[in-house]
């Protein structure tokens, strides 16, 4: 029996060492990131609306668990703030009517918006080998909380200004989750510094708006982006 409860001991102190080390194989490290970005929306009836790529950006303080040599997630909280300019057609004006039927695009609503989100995004990265300095790619989702929303629009009659304008119209939806893919290159430095590069893209998969009918918004949409991450991190 004491020759049993001695084994049983060593396999049970074996076994702590064993899952110590590889506890201590993994690192969490901590950093920031800002990516500039090109956004557009996607509607989906496209002859009620149009729009135009505009600017956004991210700032984002980042925390990496290194799961593996070759496997990190990644995940954060940042501020996105992105501009939304797009031309509303479902209005329809007197000169839209002529003898041939209603042209709804001879007149819109031009609409340019601000939308400010709280993000988190929670991403993994496969390196594409072990050295220090490396391509990797990265696949997740984000989480986008509307906090803040203004902006303005235009009536255009014919292409000509009419003059009538008025602060926001549309509703966003507080909550929007994005999909994102990316190739990156990180750079170590230091030791314990890392600078990388990311190109990458990300669609929502929700729609933007709160609510889609023919009065109160212009129809589904989602939004699409471009942008470049460029960050730090250390551990």
């Amino acid at each position: 029996m004491i020759n049993l409860r001695f084994k049983l001991a060593a396999l049970m102190m074996c076994l702590a060492s064993g899952l110590y080390g590889q506890e201590n194989s993994r690192t969490i490290g901590f950093g920031l990131e800002v990516q500039p970005k090109i956004v557009s929306q996607v509607f989906e009836n496209s002859s009620l609306a149009e729009s135009a790529p505009s600017l956004g950006g991210a700032f984002t303080g980042t925390v990496f668990f290194d799961i593996s040599p070759t496997y990190t997630l990644k995940t954060g909280l940042g501020i996105n703030l992105m501009q939304m300019d797009y031309k509303d057609y479902k209005m329809i004006l007197p000169c839209d009517i002529h003898n041939q039927g209603i042209d709804s695009l001879n007149s819109w609503s031009e609409v340019k918006q601000t939308v400010t989100y709280l993000t988190i995004p929670v991403s993994n990265r496969i390196a594409f080998s072990q050295n220090k300095n490396r391509f990797y790619l990265q696949a997740g989702i984000e989480a986008l909380i509307k906090i803040a929303s203004s902006g303005t629009f235009d009536i255009m009659e014919c292409g000509i200004d009419t003059g009538v304008s008025s602060k926001l119209v549309y509703d966003y939806s507080p909550l929007t989750v994005t999909g994102n893919l990316g190739i990156g290159y990180e750079w170590a430095f230091s030791g314990t510094g890392k600078i990388y590069v990311e190109p990458g893209i990300a669609y929502s998969l929700n729609s933007v708006f709160r609510e889609i009918n023919e009065f109160d918004n212009i129809n589904d949409n989602r939004i699409f982006n471009a942008g470049l991450a460029v960050g730090i991190r250390f551990r």
